[in-house]
């Protein structure tokens, strides 16, 4: 327990936590590291000499074996071709013959940047009060360097650069910002802030300081080799460039010492500059060393270390492919939930649209960049990406109401410590540049936050109401406003679906022994401390409950979360909170106390957890060996196929109520003017009775409009800050 405040009693466990060995934890990453290298460079000499000689060997009789070739190039080629990408990326892209992608792109790009970026800049008003200016440099193929000058010191201005990869792009953008953002003065470049090692986001490191001599500081992870690094920082270090605070974000996956930095603002709007760690529209980086549960506890990192309002700067132009990603995601999650909310899935079409917009240029001068956006925004848009970790923190809720629901408090007293619940100068500018040959700067002043989806949505039948109301005066001024609010908030309302289905949907299964141990390690471990594999023991980590339930509300709500806190004082002892108890311990008790009340609900005896015999395993070997060389699921599929028969359907299960009501459905009511239809002449009647499903048909007025449902207008217009 280490060092406690208060003496209390320890914990007492039926089964001591089982500890990793510190030899495997210590020399199996070193291990990875000696053999990566050489397979990461086989594997690249494999995809090239491979084929070669395949083909040679085979030319006599290529033309009979085209068929087969291609089967098995469309087969095996995408997982080997992955399997090698991560291997060479991870091994060999940071070492010095990665610079070859920077060397190659400059000597074959057709243009010299990929967005439109001189006119463009986000205002920023920092935490000192002052403001901040954030130019994107557009790199590469579709990769972000960000220019940050605070623009409140005297001239020249202080400023710093977020992850250059091409030193010569850079110094070649600079002289027009400084014409038309500045009117020609000088910016005293001081500081490159590097996210991590790959050649991509570091490559101008070792040029630019030799460009720019002013350049004295170089930062970057102290668990990534960065080129030309002088400072090392880890998570929760401070770094000042003139009046710019910022402070370090420790986000391992996309390689170990992948950090970010976050430049302070006022009233929390923060700006983020993520790297690979997260980009806009919902996807991370590629996880080359990422390990199990990393990438939630990052977006909780992200969560916890800025607010709601936070730009996000991304290392790279992905937002139209993350979200078509989403929306595709998204699209078949439906499938499933029919009565899935309308408006997150026409929020995220009318992003993915707009990014298609800005990027709908043939020349690349003219494409605009789709970043930043608001978490917030972020976090709505692309809710499949966040929803492991909500759930998580759910089935940590649903395991922890279930202790109480067991009435085990008083006999496990003994077994835990005390948990403590302890506007902008745009037009002035464009006037002072109206003379001047140079294009007039665009900005994005500090009060007005960027938009992703510039859309906003209404159910026909709503917009039909409200413009018949506007139309013979019923509404005006502050009223038509507030209903429009409303009836545009209606769409995140869920549809109406069958009773009891909203809370069988939402109800999270019970996490195992395991599940609970990774969840705690997400939730409940400081970013600081590692829970990948360099980590000598995961399940001996030190769970503080301060933070775990500071995350829990964070994620769930005050009210959820109060009864877990109740639990865990119940449960509690006096105790040291600061170094609270281990992972492995907090789950057994979690564990222990849900299997027995669920045992004791059920009327069964707890099964035993006998380990496996060697001769049973021996047994489960041979029979999944001898069922995959008999393939049995494929013979049963044929034999289903051919005995297969149509199952006749009673008239009487045709004849059944629906449970889906058309017309309490705002989405199918208002698509062709549903109603009731009008009574049958004389009395007639169907014959299934009064349980016969009522008709429903579509007005002749008007057509079915099932594919349209919705009525927008817009929101953003010529106002859009992202869409000058």
């Amino acid at each position: 327990q280490g060092s406690c405040a208060a003496p209390g009693p320890r914990w007492r466990l039926a089964m001591p936590a089982r500890a990793r060995p510190l030899w495997r934890a210590r020399c199996l990453p070193c291990l990875r590291r000696a053999l990566g290298l050489p397979v990461a460079l086989l594997g690249l000499g494999a995809l090239v000499v491979l084929p070669v000689l395949i083909l040679w060997s085979i030319l006599p009789v290529l033309p009979n074996l085209l068929p087969l070739l291609g089967a098995l190039l469309v087969l095996l080629w995408p997982p080997v071709l992955s399997k090698i990408f991560k291997l060479v990326v991870e091994h060999l892209y940071s070492l010095p013959l990665g610079k070859i992608h920077v060397w190659l792109h400059g000597r074959c790009s057709i243009e010299p940047y990929h967005s439109r970026f001189v006119d463009l800049r986000v205002e920023v008003k920092t935490a000192s009060g002052g403001l901040a200016a954030v130019h994107l440099i557009p790199l590469l193929a579709d990769n972000y360097a960000y220019l940050v000058v605070d623009t409140e010191s005297p001239a020249p201005h202080p400023a710093c650069i977020i992850d250059p990869c091409d030193a010569h792009a850079v110094w070649d953008a600079l002289p027009a910002l400084r014409r038309v953002h500045y009117e020609g003065r000088e910016l005293d470049l001081q500081a490159i802030l590097t996210t991590h090692k790959h050649w991509d986001h570091q490559g101008g490191n070792a040029d630019l300081p030799v460009l720019m001599p002013g350049i004295r500081r170089i930062y970057g992870g102290v668990e990534d080799c960065v080129l030309g690094c002088t400072d090392f920082v880890s998570h929760g270090d401070s770094i000042n460039v003139g009046n710019l605070a910022w402070t370090v974000l420790a986000l391992p996956g996309h390689t170990r010492g992948c950090v970010a930095y976050c430049l302070q603002g006022a009233e929390g709007r923060h700006c983020l500059m993520t790297g690979d760690a997260l980009f806009c529209g919902g996807q991370c980086g590629a996880p080359f060393e990422q390990c199990q549960g990393e990438d939630q506890r990052n977006l909780l990192t992200i969560l916890r270390e800025s607010g709601p309002k936070t730009l996000l700067f991304p290392g790279h132009e992905y937002t139209a492919r993350c979200l078509e990603v989403a929306y595709q995601g998204l699209l078949s999650r439906m499938e499933d939930s029919p009565g899935m909310a309308p408006g997150g899935v026409l929020a995220l079409a009318a992003a993915y649209y707009a990014s298609l917009h800005r990027r709908a240029h043939v020349s690349a001068s003219e494409r605009l960049p789709t970043v930043p956006i608001s978490l917030e925004e972020e976090r709505s848009l692309c809710s499949l990406m966040w929803e492991p970790l909500v759930r998580s923190a759910e089935q940590l809720l649903v395991a922890l109401v279930a202790c109480e629901a067991a009435g085990e408090a008083e006999r496990m007293e003994d077994h835990l410590d005390e948990v403590s619940c302890v506007s902008s100068a745009g037009s002035a500018a464009r006037e002072s540049h109206q003379n001047v040959g140079v294009p007039v700067p665009i900005v994005l002043p500090h009060d007005c936050t960027p938009c992703a989806s510039p859309i906003v949505a209404f159910y026909r039948r709503e917009f039909d109401r409200i413009c018949a109301d506007l139309e013979s005066g019923r509404l005006s001024g502050a009223a038509a406003a507030t209903e429009l609010r409303s009836a545009h908030g209606r769409l995140a309302e869920e549809l109406s679906s069958e009773p009891g289905e909203p809370s069988e949907r939402k109800q999270h299964e019970m996490p195992s022994k395991a599940e609970l141990s990774r969840i705690l390690r997400v939730l409940a471990i400081p970013p600081q401390v590692s829970i990948g594999r360099e980590s000598a023991d995961l399940d001996a980590l030190r769970v503080q409950p301060e933070r775990l339930l500071a995350n829990l509300r964070l994620l769930c709500g005050d009210e959820r979360v109060a009864k877990a806190a109740e639990v865990l004082r119940a449960e509690g002892s006096a105790g040291d909170s600061e170094s609270g108890v281990s992972v492995a311990q907090l789950a057994e008790w979690i564990a222990g106390l849900r299997g027995a009340s669920r045992d004791e609900s059920s009327g069964v005896p707890a099964p035993s957890s006998s380990p496996c015999s060697v001769g049973s395993y021996l047994a489960r070997l041979c029979r999944s060996l001898l069922n995959c060389l008999l393939c049995c699921w494929l013979w049963r599929w044929l034999r289903d196929c051919c005995t297969y028969r149509r199952r006749h359907v009673p008239v009487e299960e045709l004849l059944a109520r629906p449970s889906h009501d058309i017309l309490a459905c705002p989405l199918c009511a208002c698509a062709g003017h549903v109603r009731r239809p009008p009574p049958v002449p004389n009395g007639g009647g169907s014959e299934g009775g009064g349980d016969a499903p009522l008709g429903v048909f579509f007005s002749a007025a008007s057509a079915p409009s099932l594919a349209w449902p919705c009525g927008g207008v817009g929101r953003g217009g010529l106002t859009d800050p992202l869409l000058p």
